[in-house]
């Protein structure tokens, strides 16, 4: 496939979609360099700014994933908010890097723009109820891991993460086995939520 875009660049060699997808390809063969300065062309081209903010997260992705340079990461990231406003990823993969560097107050506060931009982001009340929860903000972190899982009924994760502040946040030791239960019951794999229930029922005494 990276021959193959090649020649296509050699065809259109100004054409940011072609430089774009050679990217994507020289990243799956862990050419990052490369990779890098075709993204950087595609995001020069500008072609859409919805496109591009798509094309500044992979590279926000690749600075961070790859060389741990969060500051360029960031950057990238807050350039991808710039150019589509309403990009709730975005926010949420900046949360992502705040939480990283434990600034738990700056990840909230992208969490919930992301949120805001698109209630239906279960993963991004997740993570925001994480993060809400190491700030011991414990009602406000049982509220967003439960509007997780009205979103999404099946999201195992949430109930087990609920189930955590049940357990060793408020002491409700019942409730906190309902919910890592349900967890294994939508992923009977789920081994964080069966060492959950284990604590769970050691604490009940079983």
């Amino acid at each position: 496939s990276i021959n193959a875009f090649k020649l296509a660049l050699e065809q259109d060699e100004e054409n940011p979609f072609y430089h774009n997808a050679l990217a994507y390809a020289l990243v799956r063969a862990e050419q990052y360099d490369e990779a890098c300065e075709h993204y950087k062309f595609a995001i020069d081209k500008n072609p859409n700014p919805e496109w591009t903010a798509i094309v500044c997260q992979a590279l926000a992705s690749l600075y961070y994933r790859v060389y741990e340079d969060v500051d360029t990461a960031m950057s990238f990231l807050k350039s991808a908010i710039m150019l589509d406003e309403n990009n709730d990823e975005a926010f949420a993969e900046l949360g992502d890097i705040y939480s990283d560097c434990d600034d738990i107050d700056s990840s909230i506060k992208a969490y919930c723009e992301a949120i805001k931009l698109n209630p239906k982001n279960f993963t991004a009340y997740n993570k925001c109820a994480m993060a809400l929860w190491q700030k011991n903000y414990i009602e406000e972190a049982i509220i967003a891991y439960n509007k997780a899982i009205n979103v999404k009924p099946d999201y195992y994760q949430a109930y087990n993460n609920l189930g955590v502040i049940y357990l060793d946040g408020i002491r409700n030791l019942k409730e906190a086995k309902k919910l890592f239960s349900e967890a294994i019951r939508i992923d009977g794999e789920y081994a964080m939520a069966y060492f959950n229930l284990a604590r769970a029922e050691q604490e009940l005494g079983n």
